[in-house]
């Protein structure tokens, strides 16, 4: 209109967020109230963490993996996930639950899921309690399942890319139970497992029962390329 011509405009808008040391500027009241909440909630699982870690150091094998929470009332429920070689009685959630509750001072609700894993280094389980009167594993039973863990790892491993991770022993029904955990970009053939079995029963054990967990290696297709290129 100042001008008389014929004019026609756009308007490009770019959204900015402002903050000085003490948090947002210019920002809106219900922007400012939810940055608020936010940084609430991140202090409050803060401390609860700090809390979860603090017990689950006297707990054997145990670690925390995650922890979430949700407002139920006037509840902060938390729901955490541990791993552990056994699961987290109720008992022990409940005295945890008591700690959370005297840390952040207001109502909290706890459950705790417990992922069971079991570690092991080249004699033993870790982490596993034993009875005091358990006795020794003897001599011939510790050479034999060396003997028995040097052939599967020599004979599995030669496959290509596998690895074995973990070679077990389990009695059931007085019947020995070798369980493997092998790391491979894919399943051994049935035929082989059945050959290291049957040797195994040949040579080493009678009665050997053999089982083969496999996990599944991926491998990007770039690297897969550049195997190749320089094969």
């Amino acid at each position: 209109e100042r001008t008389g011509e014929r004019i026609h405009l756009i308007v490009r808008s770019l959204q900015s967020h402002d903050a000085d040391a003490a948090g947002p500027v210019f920002a809106l009241p219900g922007e400012l109230e939810q940055d608020e909440k936010l940084r609430r909630d991140a202090e409050m699982l803060s401390r609860a963490s700090e809390v979860i870690q603090a017990y689950l150091e006297r707990v054997p094998g145990a670690a925390l993996v995650d922890i979430t929470h949700r407002e139920q009332g006037n509840d902060a429920v938390f729901h955490v996930l541990v791993t552990a070689p056994t699961a987290l009685e109720p008992r022990q959630v409940q005295d945890l639950q008591e700690l959370l509750r005297g840390r952040l001072t207001r109502r909290v609700r706890l459950e705790v899921r417990s992922l069971l894993s079991q570690s092991a280094d080249a004699q033993d389980w870790l982490y596993v309690p034993k009875g005091e009167d358990e006795p020794p594993i003897p001599e011939e039973e510790l050479a034999l399942r060396g003997r028995i863990s040097d052939v599967v790892r020599r004979r599995l491993e030669a496959l290509p890319g596998a690895r074995v991770k973990q070679v077990s022993h389990v009695l059931l029904f007085g019947a020995r139970v070798v369980r493997v955990t092998l790391e491979a970009p894919s399943a051994p053939p049935v035929e082989a497992v059945t050959r290291l079995q049957q040797d195994l029963r040949s040579h080493v054990a009678p009665g050997l029962t053999l089982e083969v967990r496999t996990e599944l290696l991926i491998r990007p297709a770039e690297e897969e390329q550049g195997a190749e290129q320089d094969s």
